[in-house]
């Protein structure tokens, strides 16, 4: 598994569920490194929900590779670590580039801003 880099984008509100879930993901890549070599770029995209708004619209949401992962909660440091590892070792990985530096939650749908 050396040399595998993959991005995880947490979609997050204001509310503690969000940050938790966030300092879960910074304390899985650094351990996901130094255990597996395998390099997590972390992408948070906060959308400035207030905690009953992120919770209406199940927030947060990460997503590993082009994957959802995890939706509502905040998964565990060891949760996240099985969940890249067996995305990691999986045959059926595709790759791919995708620019997201802004996103807005509507009911279930985002409206991104790309630029290059």
């Amino acid at each position: 598994m050396n040399g595998i880099v993959l991005e995880a984008t947490i979609l997050m509100g204001l509310d503690d569920v969000s940050n938790q879930a966030l300092d879960n993901l910074k304390k899985a890549s650094e351990i996901l490194y130094h255990r597996y070599k395998i390099r997590l770029i972390l992408n948070p995209i906060n959308l400035w929900l207030d905690p009953l708004k992120a919770s209406i619209n199940s927030l947060p949401v990460i997503f590993i590779g082009n994957k959802k992962i995890f939706s509502g909660s905040s998964p565990s440091i060891d949760e996240i670590i099985r969940e890249v590892v067996k995305l990691a070792t999986s045959n059926h990985r595709t790759n791919f580039e995708a620019l997201l530096p802004t996103a807005i939650l509507r009911e279930d749908f985002i409206n991104a801003a790309l630029t290059e």
